[in-house]
């Protein structure tokens, strides 16, 4: 009988349609996360999930016995219009003074949050839109890869650049890094990611 371990890394490409961030407020030890300062972050483009997860297969008599996956890290890659200095602010931990100025820091952590998009689906053989909504319950922001698309003006017209967030995705205490879950209508997909951030009310 042998083991074999390896690391296997993924990478998959989600059209958004909305989206939303909040800090996290309190962590149950048997729960998923509470939350705060919910932010809509404007009309969502694309985001891109990698996550890196770790198998073992179990062999004996050239064959797989027994196989085991699991979740090590993630990166999610969200691009959106938003980009607003004191949300920005919120996201990545830096300061606002009373003169709306941001203060980016050398001590500034950006703080654990949750982030959370609607995405439009077409079944195959099917001209209706399925809604599925995704929540990430802990991500933090990493402000090493803080960037936006150039914005660019071509024949008389101009083309707004986009915000580009890269957030760690991490576990929370119950063990779960995603969950998603799909509906008839936007209006009911929003609705189960507003119940998820505690909020009753979209801001």
């Amino acid at each position: 009988m042998s083991i074999t371990s390896r690391k296997k890394q993924y990478k998959v490409t989600v059209g958004m349609q909305r989206s939303w961030w909040a800090k996290i407020a309190t962590e149950p030890d048997s729960g998923h996360p509470t939350y705060t300062d919910v932010e809509e972050m404007g009309a969502a483009r694309l985001g891109t999930l990698t996550y890196e997860t770790s198998s073992t297969d179990i062999e004996g008599d050239d064959v797989t016995l027994r196989h085991f996956e699991k979740f090590l890290r993630g990166t999610f890659v969200a691009e959106n219009t938003l980009d607003e200095l004191t949300v920005n602010a919120k996201i990545y931990g830096h300061a606002v003074d009373s003169s709306d100025i941001e203060h980016s820091n050398q001590n500034d952590a950006s703080p654990f949050g949750c982030y959370a998009f609607t995405q439009p689906l077409i079944r195959s053989g099917s001209d209706d839109v399925v809604w599925r909504a995704t929540f990430l319950p802990k991500i933090s922001a990493n402000p090493a890869n803080e960037a936006q698309n150039a914005a660019t003006a071509q024949g008389g017209q101009i083309n707004p650049g986009y915000n580009n967030i890269t957030f760690t995705v991490s576990v929370d205490k119950t063990g779960d890094w995603r969950l998603r879950k799909e509906f008839a209508s936007e209006a009911l997909a929003e609705a189960w990611i507003m119940d998820l951030l505690g909020v009753t009310t979209q801001t």
